[in-house]
């Protein structure tokens, strides 16, 4: 079964940006490209050196539907020529705008 997308939830390609915050949840750390959204995470890809299993808390500005606040852990890395692409989980999603 070729091409067969066997994700749990749809995911939605966005071209938007990724706010990574500082521990305090109010301070800028880094920003990232945002690739795509779904309900149970996100694909994002950065400069950035993280790990798997690592905590994120961070800012995604989505047009038309505001500002969301997301926690979550890195789940899979794909490194790619100039950048590494990354996924997270969500544990948490608030909307705050």
């Amino acid at each position: 079964m070729a091409g067969k997308n066997y994700r749990r939830v749809e995911r939605e390609p966005h071209d938007s940006v990724l706010e990574a915050l500082k521990e305090c949840g109010k301070c800028l750390a880094w920003t990232a490209k945002l690739i795509n959204l779904s309900k149970s995470g996100a694909s994002f890809s950065t400069k950035m050196v993280l790990k798997k299993s690592q905590n994120i808390h961070a800012r995604v500005r989505i047009f038309k539907k505001g500002i969301m606040e997301v926690r979550g852990k890195v789940v899979w890395i794909k490194e790619k020529l100039n950048t590494t692409v990354y996924g997270i989980k969500f544990d948490s999603i608030r909307q705050i705008k």
